[in-house]
Parts: C-alpha cells; sequence; structure tokens
C-alpha cells in the first residue's frame, strides 16, 4: 500500500510539470511521468544532487525550451513544496512539543524563502534594472559568454512569466499540499506494516526531517543521510534505535526500487 502511495505521488507530480509547462510546452502527462522518472533516478544515483540539473536538460532537449525558463519553473515548484512544507512544519510545531534545532530550521527555512520571493518579484517587476545592475559585470565578459547570459536572463523571465493565472497557482500549491500529505500517508502506513505505534503527527515529523536531511549534499543514492534522519526523528519519540534503523531501511529500499524501477524503464521508453 505504501509502495503504491508513492507511485501515485509520482503521477501527481508529473501532472503538477504539465501544468507548470503548459504555456511554453505542450508536453503530455506520460512524457512529464518519464521526465519526472528519469530525473529523480539521476538525483538519486548522483553524489551532491547534482541530478537536479537532469529534469531541466531533459525538457531543454527534447523540446527545445529556453534553459533559463525550465530552471525557473523548476525553482517555483521547489519554492511551492518548500512553501507547502513550512506550513506543514509550524502547524506540527504548534501542536506538538519538537526539538529547539527543528524550529530553528523552520525559522530559517522561512528567511529562505522569503529573499527567494522577493528576488523573483524584482526579477519579474523590474528586468531592465537587473539588466543595468549587471552591465558593469557584463561588459567584461566575451561576447559569446554575454550573449548566453542575456538569453538565460531572458528564459527565467520568460518561465516565470508563464504561471501568471489563479488557477495555476490553484492547483500547483493543492497538488502540493496532496502529494506532502500522501507522503506522510506512506510513512503512517510502514509505520502499520512494523507495528510501530504512532500517528500521523508523527508522521509528519519523520517526512519534515527526512526532506531536511536529504536536501543536503550527500553520496551517491541518498545514502547515509536518509537514514540518520529517520533516525533522529524517530528518536525524538522515544522508538528504539534499532527498530529506527529498520524503519529507515524499510522505507529507503521503498523509494529505491521505485525510482530505479521507473527511472531506468523510462530511459528505454
Amino acid at each position: 500500500y505504501a509502495i503504491g502511495v508513492m507511485l501515485f505521488i509520482s503521477i501527481l507530480r508529473s501532472i503538477r510539470l504539465k501544468i507548470m509547462l503548459k504555456k511554453i510546452a505542450d508536453i503530455s502527462i506520460f512524457e512529464t511521468f518519464k521526465i519526472n522518472s528519469v530525473g529523480y533516478f539521476f538525483i538519486m544515483i548522483l553524489p551532491f544532487r547534482i541530478g537536479e540539473l537532469a529534469i531541466p536538460i531533459l525538457i531543454r532537449n527534447t523540446y527545445k525550451v529556453p534553459m533559463g525558463s525550465i530552471l525557473s519553473i523548476v525553482m517555483i515548484e521547489r519554492v511551492v513544496d518548500l512553501f507547502v512544507l513550512l506550513i506543514i512544519l509550524f502547524s506540527v510545531i504548534y501542536v506538538s512539543l519538537l526539538p529547539p534545532w527543528l524550529i530553528q530550521s523552520a525559522y530559517f527555512l522561512s528567511i529562505m524563502l522569503i529573499v527567494f520571493s522577493f528576488s523573483v518579484f524584482f526579477l519579474l517587476k523590474k528586468t531592465d534594472l537587473v539588466m543595468k545592475l549587471l552591465n558593469p559585470i557584463f561588459k567584461f565578459l566575451p561576447k559569446v559568454v554575454l550573449e548566453k547570459q542575456t538569453n538565460l536572463l531572458n528564459g527565467i523571465k520568460l518561465g516565470l512569466a508563464s504561471i501568471n493565472t489563479k488557477t495555476q497557482f490553484f492547483y500547483i500549491i493543492l497538488i502540493a499540499i496532496i502529494v506532502w500529505m500522501l507522503s506522510a500517508a506512506s510513512i503512517l502506513l510502514l509505520f502499520w506494516g512494523m507495528r510501530i505505534n504512532l500517528g500521523i503527527l508523527e508522521a509528519l515529523t519523520v517526512m519534515l526531517i527526512n526532506v531536511i536531511g536529504i536536501s543536503m549534499p550527500a553520496g551517491p543514492g541518498l545514502i547515509g543521510n536518509f537514514q540518520y534522519s529517520c533516525i533522529i526523528a524517530l528518536s525524538i519519540f522515544s522508538i528504539d534505535k534499532n527498530v529506527a534503523f529498520s524503519f529507515s531501511m524499510l522505507y529507503y529500499i521503498s523509494v529505491l526500487v521505485l525510482t530505479l524501477f521507473f527511472g531506468i524503464l523510462s530511459i528505454y521508453l
């Protein structure tokens, strides 16, 4: 059941990507599912999360969309996820006693979100001013590099401007909420499967700490970060370390098998 929920999450992410790309590329849900599967496959197997570039590169090469546009859309996708995660995190903090470091992480991530959102708004509304501010730097660059930088900035603006309707934002945020709640539900199902007596609040906490853990640079397969973050999260609820390690491996293998299977399958489809 947990793996079934994880698969449904992948489908929802594909629908979200199609909605976000709607105005700059006509891509089917099947194609966005393949692109996401290959992208997450490379995120999983490559160190330091450099696999994050796989999705933008695939879309650029296949559909001839400017790289800046794809990067800006992927950034918006990550920002929306961060926004929803912060809402969940502050909700959990409000109803539960959590360690101070997790509360500090919530405030730090909130500051990052505010700064990034302001930067995006400034780039959209004051593009000409941004170009003027960067001109003193650009004029020292070779002509070829300058053209690439200008095209990248224009592409970023195009990508940001492509998501400009209330309906788009509504569906993007709604899907993000459903995705993260289903992620917590998959953890809860694994709790039940291992006879761990924890509820949805604890599942949300494990999910949040795990997301923070795997967002940091890690080796191939996110191995180490994934298990450690799960063990730390479960220790908050006084779960034995052996049980916590067993859970972390079960959760990790479930995610790994699903990611590798659909990633390899999508490469050859």
